[in-house]
């Protein structure tokens, strides 16, 4: 038996805490004894329920560290909503996760299990793996809307609200298409306290935060029996009254049809139909780039790194935002993989030739569960981040939510639990697949990120505006750097931002004005913006190595190589460096790997064919062939400060 599960943080055992931090005491102390990444002091309604059916507790999605999807997975996320979330929802607090987000990632669940089954997989993976020929067979559970209320209900009237509901309901019935529902209504009383008095928390301080009221410095804890309390923090249940809603909802009496779980199956007499399944299916993609962060010794030794951790956008992103919020589609990855491979390229990124050159294998994707391995480091790269925070506006112009903030709050948790379940003595399959603890400081730290800030700005402001906006841009880098410096990083390898005035998105769909081109054909005043954001993290560069002390840290002139390459493409066997290989610009726009209709007939972005001879892949993102001959240049030195080969950036 597996179970499925969809919702909102009235089920989610661990995908948004996996994504955006931890989350702090006094949640989880009833059941768990600590923060159990549930908002409740212990179990949910959805823990019930699996205790119930005689399986384990529900891993989360996005939890690549100690999940086991043998009997299901959680794709449940606190703050997320129905509706797919916009800009609005994400500035009232929303999370972008929302159901059809859920969806996307079951599909991708199934796909790459039904795939590494038939690649016949080593076993330590597919143990961990569901069975392909049970999802037909599987409870598919769903508990969400209440956040589509509370939305509403924050920003329009009662009436709108009311009048919002058809569609909320729709979007929900056509998600639940491919399960049978057993609707769950009623209400439950019981020997409580007064309902309106939670347990955690107050009107003045959060539950497990601290702040200065009156004068006085108030850390709001828990109250002395949970127990008793039907409200936790005034949104989240208690244990104990998620105990007693489960033990009246799974006898089926408050049902429809009156069954209990136990019998909910899909039978022919309950269906009316042959049992199965039909998935509903939605992909989305992003991308994201590498920035390195090292040091060096002037000896002639190589270095070695048991682990390198990498932090940035689409340049560098091996699987995050397609883990996250649907698979990256065909032909990306044609070249190397084969088939999609969580890269924006037809193939290898430069982080995967630094990986190589390091003798490590490629990194695994932080949010990835499903076939990583982190005993020599993490990617926290996602596709379409940025430096500064993602608010609403950010998100709606198509950036990630998953900013370098929230990547470092990722790493911070991947260390938290590394170090803890060591201390737990863990059972090997787990520590296996983890870093070792006393590494982390003998680790190499890579950024690349900073493309998308400047590409935001210009697609939202003016280039003044931009080119002011730097100074804080810079300021937030620098920060990022400073406190992976006090949790331990010491070797730092940082890539500055590449000629964005040369991409062909930027080129074909907005040709330079007279006498803004270079002579490349170059956007000049797009790159003047980034030479600007790359003299700016130069000098910080150069600031910070005199504050943090045993630091190294190499700058990587990442602009210099790719405008080396650009600039003299023929003479490197390459076509014209705006002429990208998959999809197309300029009077009939086709995205790479999708299908658009021109005139009436249906194009899709296919792939050339020779992506070995371009250097752009897609109009945004490099090919492999382009990759690897930039990662040439630079892990030999040429392109650093201080000029040392990567092999060489450590103490």
């Amino acid at each position: 038996m597996t179970i499925y599960n969809f919702g909102d943080s009235n089920s989610d055992t661990g995908s948004y805490f996996a994504t955006f931090g931890r989350i702090p005491p006094s949640y989880g102390e009833t059941f768990f004894g600590k923060p159990s990444v549930r908002l409740s002091d212990g179990r949910l309604i959805i823990d019930f329920i699996a205790n119930e059916l005689e399986l384990p507790f529900l891993s989360a999605c996005l939890d690549a560290m100690d999940s086991n999807f043998r009997h299901g997975v959680n794709f449940a996320t606190s703050a997320s909503t129905i509706q797919p979330a916009d800009g609005k929802l994400i500035d009232a607090g929303f999370n972008p996760l929302s159901l059809d987000i859920q969806l996307s990632q079951f599909q991708q669940l199934q796909e790459r299990t039904n795939e590494l089954y038939d690649q016949a997989k080593k076993s330590d993976i597919t143990d961990r793996l569901p069975r392909p020929n049970e999802f037909s067979k599987a409870l598919y559970t769903f508990d969400s809307g209440q956040n589509d209320l509370a939305f509403g209900l924050a920003t329009t009237t009662e009436e709108q609200v009311n009048a919002s509901i058809p569609n909320i309901i729709s979007r929900l019935a056509t998600a639940i298409e491919f399960s049978s529902m057993t609707t769950v209504y009623g209400s439950v009383t019981a020997s409580f306290v007064d309902p309106f008095i939670f347990c955690c928390g107050d009107y003045r301080v959060i539950c497990g935060t601290t702040a200065v009221v009156n004068g006085t410095e108030i850390s709001e804890t828990s109250c002395s029996d949970p127990s008793k309390h039907i409200s936790w923090d005034s949104v989240h249940y208690t244990d104990a009254a998620n105990y007693l809603v489960v033990n009246r909802i799974l006898n089926g009496s408050l049902s429809d049809p009156p069954l209990p779980i136990s019998e909910v199956c899909l039978c022919d007499w309950f269906l009316g139909t042959p049992a199965g399944i039909n998935q509903k299916k939605s992909v989305m993609a992003v991308a994201i780039i590498v920035l390195l962060v090292a040091s060096l010794l002037s000896s002639s030794r190589a270095c070695h790194f048991p682990a390198i951790y990498n932090l940035g956008d689409s340049n560098s992103d091996t699987g995050s935002v397609s883990a996250t919020f649907g698979r990256v589609r065909p032909p990306f990855g044609e070249t190397f993989f084969r088939k999609p491979a969580g890269r924006y390229s037809d193939g290898r990124l430069i982080i995967d030739f630094i990986a190589n050159e390091l003798k490590m294998p490629f990194l695994s994707a932080y949010l990835d569960a499903i076939e990583s391995n982190f005993s020599h480091g993490a990617n926290f790269a996602a596709s379409g981040s940025t430096i500064q925070p993602a608010n609403g506006k950010l998100i709606g112009a198509g950036f990630n939510p998953l900013s370098l903030d929230i990547q470092l709050l990722q790493f911070q948790q991947l260390k938290d639990r590394t170090n803890e379940l060591y201390d737990q003595a863990k059972n090997p399959d787990v520590t296996d697949r983890l870093p070792r603890p006393n590494e982390f400081s003998k680790a190499l730290y890579t950024f690349d990120c900073g493309q998308n800030d400047l590409h935001y700005g210009l697609k939202t402001t003016t280039e003044e505006q931009v080119k002011a906006s730097i100074p804080d841009i810079i300021s937030q880098f620098t920060t990022a750097i400073e406190k992976f410096y006090h949790q331990g990083a010491r070797m730092f390898w940082i890539h500055n931002t590449g000629p964005i005035g040369c991409l062909p998105v930027f080129v074909l769909n907005s040709p330079p004005e007279p006498g803004n081109a270079d002579q490349t054909g170059c956007i000049k005043s797009y790159n003047e913006l980034a030479k600007e954001f790359n003299k700016q993290l130069k000098d910080w560069i150069s600031r910070l190595r005199a504050k943090l002390h045993g630091a190294r840290l190499t700058n990587v002139d990442i602009y210099s190589a790719k405008y080396s390459l650009i600039s003299e493409a023929h003479k490197y066997g390459f076509v014209d460096p705006f002429i990208n290989c998959c999809g197309h610009f300029g009077d009939y726009p086709v995205e790479c790997g999708k299908s658009s209709v021109v005139n009436g007939t249906e194009i899709f972005g296919a792939s050339c064919s020779d992506p070995s001879k371009h250097i752009s892949w897609d109009g945004t993102h490099y090919t492999e062939a382009a990759n690897h001959w930039i990662a040439n240049r630079i892990l030999d030195g040429s392109f650093s400060d201080p000029p040392v080969p990567i092999t060489k950036a450590c103490l």
